[in-house]
Parts: structure tokens; C-alpha cells; sequence
């Protein structure tokens, strides 16, 4: 039985958000119909439109009873996640299948490491991992490899003046390229055109105390923009070779350390940077040829940003910062200085923040005090408050939106489902480590996370069609036909796992 309270916030506190189980007469009445038929499935001789309707809503119902039974019957519960997934994957089927079949403690890959990993990017195809350490190497994995890897794909040469410090950020889609982060401020162009040991990068741009965070290549991948701690943001031509000492464009006029920059979306021609003053700057890139003035500045915060979004759609920018407020701005080129239109509170500093891959219907921030919490992206209300028990850093959003994953101190990488609401402290899986976790991403079609930690990297199978796939292998876990007529009792079985 789902246990509930009601927090002193106002949050409903459950361990397992509840689902009405519904059947629906149009499904009754459709699957009568085709019940004369010697060999079919429960949705065949149906018109598309209804098809789809009745599969996906007879899939809601063997989901909500996974979760219904799991607390009890947890085997049970798995075959019912696995029926939900087979008769259609539906987003309930998926989270229930994220939930109950995830092997947590046995990734696809470790990548071993002589040091620390500390950082790690997915190239935009999903590829390739790069994994960054103190031993001042930049290595690069193929996403297929399998088992315990002490081999690199290929190895970056060492950063002669620093020690690879906060990061690797790849270029986008459609380029070879690759930024390597030192810990003096010097930022690597490599290109991954070939494979083995590279010494030589393609460019090499100087900055100062530089971070990923203060690192974004534009859109098209013609810029790199870096941060710097003299105040400077500086905008690289990624075309340029060699060790390059002249930026295109030299932005900003205070000498406050500039902590965060981000590109807009594709066609938004904007660039932000975020300084230790708490102030935002938005630049147009076309207009840098006439001026380096910034188009427009965002005000409010009162101590310094951390990091900053721009939403998918480039109509919104978010803010973190050490006033532990997230400040929400439409952009309006118009107004030279623009007031927030949303300010979201956390109990410490903010130093995450990051809007749903589609829209910004959903906002995450990431906060020193140890909680994520996810506000709506129209209303900017509070929806939930991820955490609690644990300290959680970081969260990166999955590329539908339906996944969030944080790191922790502790070990564990959790999963969350972003359409929980409330006080919510049990995560969908935790992805178990043993050692501190420092970074965690997506590939770009959410088959697989990544995680670094000080024993390596590791690959994670979130690929539900594969899981699913592969759980069928095992005959304990097909549904039997007693137990899909439990929910299901009009609808003729069809076995999930044949």
C-alpha cells in the first residue's frame, strides 16, 4: 500500500507517486470484436487512430500496477513493467522499466584510468566519450566498448603548461571537434579525425583560471567562447590553427572574473556571460563587427553567477548564483537593462541550472544545499524538490526531458523522473559507484549515461528496447495469463515476451 503525508511546504511526501488503474469501454468494446480471429494480437483489425488510443492506454494500466505491486511483489511487478513496454512504450511504461529493470550495480563498460576522472563530454552522435584526468591526458573511448577497458580508442598528448583541469566540451554536431580545459587557462582545439596517440591540437587559446563552465561553442561550431578570470569573455575562430594569440572579438569592460557563458539555440544569435558582480551580459554576435557593447544586461542578483541556461528555444535565460537565487529573464534586446521575471529560492548557493532539451516547460536547479528542485517553466511555481536523504549535484536532463540524473558524494548516480511532483525522495534507480561521482551525461538518443568517478568511467544501459529485450530472455519474466488478467480482464493475453 502507497504511503503518503503531507510536508510543513505543503509537498505530498510519497515513495512511489500513485496512478489510478483505469480500463476504458472503447477498449472493451473494440477487442470483442476481434475476438473470433484464430491467431492475432489484442490491437490488430483496429483503425490506426484507435489502435494506438487502446494500446497505449491497456500499457498506462500495466504500468500503474508495477508500481501498484512492487513494494510487495516486486517480480511481479517486473513482468508487469516489461507487459506495459511490449504492448506499447508509452512514458509510464518507460519509467516503470527505468525503475524496476535497470541493473544498477553492473554497468556495460568500465573504463579504467590511472588517475581520477574528474571530467568527461559524448560527442553529439553519441560515439565517442572523452575522458579527462590528473595525469594531464585527454582520452577517447568508443560508446560500444563492453566489459572492463584499459585501452583508450585514442589519447590526447598532455597539456604541456597545466594539468587538464575542469573539462572536455565537444563541438556540435556535424564537427570533429573537441576543447580541452588546463588548469592555467589554456583551452585545446583537437580534431578526432584519426585515432592513436595525438600530440599536436589544432589551435591552442589562451585564458585564465578557466572552467567548462565559462567554455561554449556557438551553435554551428564556427565560434568558441571563453571566460575568463580578467573579466574577459574572448571569441575564438575554431577555423583558426596554431597557437593562436588574437581573438575575433574581445567582450566586456569590467575587470569582474566572468564565471559562465552560454551560445542561444541555433538561429538565436545571442551569446551570455555571467560575472562575480551577479550580472548577466547578452550579446547579439552579428553586431560584434560594429560594436562589443553588450545588447542587453540582466540584473538582480546580488553575489555572483555560477552558471546560466539559455532555454531551447532561446526566448529565456536562467541564472545561478552565490545569492542562493535562480533569476529567471525573458530576453528583450530592447531594454538595455532587464529585470528578472521569475526569482526561484534555495537554502544555499546555486550552482546548476538547466532547462528541459525541448521548450522550457521544465527548469532544474542544482544548489550547495544538497537538493535539486525542478519549477515550471510557464508559472515559474515549485513542482518538485528531488533529495533530501542524499546530497545531489548537477542535474543534466535526458534528451526527451523524461530523465534527470545527479551525482553524488556518496556513490550513487540517481535517476529521476521529471514528472514527479512534491517532496520527493526515492529515485527511480541509483546507479551504484562506491566512490565519489564528479560528472554524469546522456548520449544524444538517451541509450546510455556516463559517469566518471575516481575508479574510471562507466557506461550505463538506459536503452528500455534493449532491457526490455533482454529481461524477455529470462522466462521467469513473462507475464503470466492469470496475472495480465488481473488489469487487464477483457482484453485477450497476448504473451509479452513472444
Amino acid at each position: 500500500m502507497v504511503k503518503t503525508s503531507i510536508t510543513p511546504q505543503g509537498f505530498l511526501l510519497t515513495h512511489r507517486p500513485p496512478r489510478k488503474l483505469m480500463l476504458t469501454a472503447a477498449l472493451l468494446a473494440l477487442v470483442s470484436a476481434a475476438s473470433m480471429l484464430a491467431h492475432w494480437s489484442p490491437w490488430n483489425n483496429l483503425d490506426s487512430d484507435h489502435q494506438a488510443f487502446d494500446a497505449e492506454a491497456s500499457s498506462r494500466q500495466l504500468a500503474t500496477a508495477a508500481s501498484t505491486v512492487v513494494d510487495d511483489r516486486p517480480a511481479l511487478a517486473r513482468r508487469y513493467a516489461i507487459a506495459a513496454y511490449r504492448v506499447a512504450p508509452t512514458r509510464e511504461a518507460r519509467i516503470a522499466v527505468i525503475d524496476l529493470l535497470v541493473p544498477t550495480d553492473r554497468p556495460l563498460a568500465l573504463l579504467r584510468h590511472p588517475e581520477e576522472v574528474f571530467s568527461l563530454g559524448l560527442s553529439p552522435d553519441g560515439d565517442l566519450l572523452a575522458t579527462g584526468d590528473n595525469d594531464a591526458d585527454v582520452r577517447l573511448w568508443t560508446t560500444g566498448s563492453r566489459g572492463e577497458i584499459d585501452e583508450p580508442l585514442a589519447t590526447l598528448g598532455r597539456h604541456q603548461l597545466g594539468d587538464v583541469y575542469d573539462g572536455v566540451v565537444f563541438g556540435p554536431r556535424n564537427t570533429d571537434l573537441l576543447a580541452t580545459v588546463a588548469k592555467n587557462g589554456t583551452i585545446l582545439l583537437w580534431g578526432l579525425a584519426g585515432q592513436g596517440l595525438v600530440d599536436r591540437p589544432l589551435a591552442t587559446f589562451k585564458g585564465s583560471n578557466v572552467s567548462t563552465s565559462n567554455v561554449a561553442f556557438s551553435p554551428g561550431g564556427e565560434f568558441l567562447a571563453v571566460g575568463d578570470q580578467t573579466g574577459k569573455v574572448w571569441l575564438w575562430d575554431t577555423t583558426s590553427r596554431g597557437s593562436v594569440d588574437r581573438p575575433l572579438a574581445t567582450l566586456g569592460s569590467s575587470s569582474s572574473p566572468v564565471n559562465a557563458v552560454d551560445f542561444g539555440p541555433a538561429g538565436s544569435d545571442l551569446l551570455a556571460s555571467g560575472d562575480d558582480e551577479g550580472l548577466v551580459y547578452v550579446w547579439r554576435i552579428s553586431d560584434l563587427d560594429k560594436s562589443d557593447r553588450p545588447a542587453s544586461t540582466l540584473v538582480g542578483h546580488l553575489d555572483a553567477i555560477n552558471n546560466l541556461a539559455f532555454s531551447s528555444d532561446g526566448r529565456v535565460i536562467a541564472a545561478g548564483s552565490e545569492d542562493k537565487t535562480t533569476m529567471v529573464w525573458k530576453i528583450d534586446l530592447a531594454s538595455k537593462a532587464n529585470s528578472p521575471v521569475a526569482t526561484l529560492g534555495h537554502n544555499d548557493t546555486v550552482d546548476y541550472v538547466a532547462f528541459t532539451p525541448a521548450g522550457a516547460d521544465l527548469l532544474a536547479t542544482g544548489s550547495s544545499d544538497g537538493t535539486v528542485r525542478l519549477w515550471d517553466g510557464n508559472g515559474w511555481g515549485l513542482l518538485a524538490s528531488l533529495g533530501g536523504a542524499s546530497t545531489l549535484y548537477d542535474p543534466v536532463f535526458s534528451p526527451d526531458g523524461s530523465l534527470i540524473a545527479t551525482v553524488s558524494p556518496d556513490g550513487g548516480v540517481r535517476l529521476w523522473d521529471s514528472s514527479s511532483r512534491g517532496q520527493i525522495d526515492r529515485p527511480l534507480a541509483v546507479l551504484v559507484h562506491g566512490k565519489a561521482v564528479y560528472d554524469a551525461e546522456f548520449t544524444s538518443d538517451g541509450g546510455l549515461l556516463a559517469t566518471g568517478n575516481p575508479t574510471g568511467a562507466r557506461l550505463w544501459e538506459l536503452d528500455t528496447t534493449r532491457i526490455v529485450a533482454g529481461a524477455c530472455a529470462d522466462p521467469v519474466n513473462n507475464l503470466t495469463e492469470a496475472e495480465w488478467r488481473i488489469v487487464l480482464p477483457d482484453t485477450p493475453y497476448d504473451p509479452p515476451c513472444e
